[in-house]
């Protein structure tokens, strides 16, 4: 969900301010989750927005609030191009990317994890397998990424290339 805010914030710059006030942060989660996806987002507006909340914790003494949103700036923001695929989160991650922006990118992406080799005993062959699995289950539901999928089928490498074509079997 994060990651989905996030992309919504990056591709609307101008619309940070209104989405921010028609959002509910009743809990602590529904705030965690905005108050993660501004960070990620990581436009001039949405880190605007983010200190503005760490002003308003601040004057109203809400040290949770303030620390969460201190801890927020302190690391990087997590980009789904670039950041090391290590497990089924940043898998999620990437697909929360590609459903609230359409880019093909991030289906790319998913696809060269899913052509990996397994190993015997590996920890690798975990992020493989469920790359396999996300991307087989979409491509049954989504026209978009079957039709991707079908294109990349003729840029890979003829042993890569069965390993797409089996994804895509009914």
């Amino acid at each position: 969900m994060i990651n989905f805010l996030a992309e919504v914030f990056k591709q609307n710059p101008g619309l940070t301010a209104t989405l921010c006030s028609k959002i509910s942060l009743e809990t602590n989660l529904q705030e965690s989750i905005v108050l993660g996806a501004l960070r990620h987002a990581n436009t001039s507006e949405s880190l605007q927005y983010l200190n503005d909340f760490q002003e308003k914790a601040k004057k109203e003494q809400d040290t949770q609030t303030y620390e969460l949103i201190s801890t927020l700036k302190k690391d990087p923001p997590y980009d789904t191009m670039t950041t090391p695929i290590i497990d089924a989160l940043d898998l999620d991650m990437i697909w929360a990317s590609f459903f609230a922006t359409g880019n093909e990118a991030y289906i790319k992406r998913i696809v060269s994890v899913s052509l990996q080799d397994l190993v015997k005993e590996d920890a690798l062959n975990l992020v493989v397998v469920s790359a396999r699995w996300s991307l087989r289950e979409n491509i049954r539901q989504h026209t978009k990424v079957r039709k991707i999928c079908e294109d990349l089928v003729t840029q890979v490498t003829k042993e890569q290339s069965k390993i797409i074509e089996l994804l895509l079997k009914p």
